[in-house]
């Protein structure tokens, strides 16, 4: 009996400490200009999620980023807990693209990104193709860099690269396997 109490009240120790921490960062991320940053960051984030297709929430108001996990949420819960796998590449996609366009005004994060096969969960071509478009845009407006892992298996997809390539992407096609075994 005396060890369950120990373990409640250390349990109970440990919950006051992560909501001290919780309201420590809460008002560290209450500063006008964090604030601020994190209206920009919101607007584009969901400005992104819905060119690329999103539609497990309709109600773009419910959702925002969160001053203390600094994450998409909607009514304070996670956002991937409520979409579809499809919808949370998007939300990857879209997440990303706004913290290197707000990365400009801002010294938080570096001017690059990488997405290993981002064409993933049955998204469709459109979606993929948007997003293709979008990284580009971002990075011409924001001098970033993005490296895309991509695996062009039919017409569209191959469409897709050769499209980025006449845009000016670097290409680096692999044909066969990518990793071979050394003789």
């Amino acid at each position: 009996m005396h060890e369950t109490r120990k373990t409640i009240h250390d349990l109970s120790e440990e919950y006051r400490i992560l909501l001290a921490k919780r309201e420590m960062m809460e008002n560290q991320n209450n500063d006008d200009s964090v604030r601020a940053t994190l209206k920009e960051m919101k607007s584009q984030f969901v400005d992104y999620l819905y060119l690329f297709g999103y539609g497990s929430i309709n109600d773009k108001d419910r959702i925002d980023i969160s001053p203390v996990t600094l994450l998409p949420s909607i009514n304070d819960f996670d956002m991937k807990f409520g979409s579809s796998a499809s919808d949370n590449v998007r939300m990857i996609w879209a997440f990303t693209l706004s913290i290197l366009k707000q990365s400009q005004t801002t010294n938080y994060c570096l001017n690059f990104a990488v997405f290993d096969e981002p064409k993933q969960q049955s998204i469709v071509n459109k979606d993929f193709s948007e997003f293709i478009a979008q990284a580009f845009q971002t990075c011409n407006s924001t001098n970033c860099q993005i490296i895309l892992g991509v695996t062009a298996k039919d017409e569209t997809e191959q469409s897709v690269v050769a499209n980025a390539k006449k845009n000016g992407a670097h290409i680096i096609s692999i044909i066969g396997k990518a990793f071979k075994p050394l003789v």
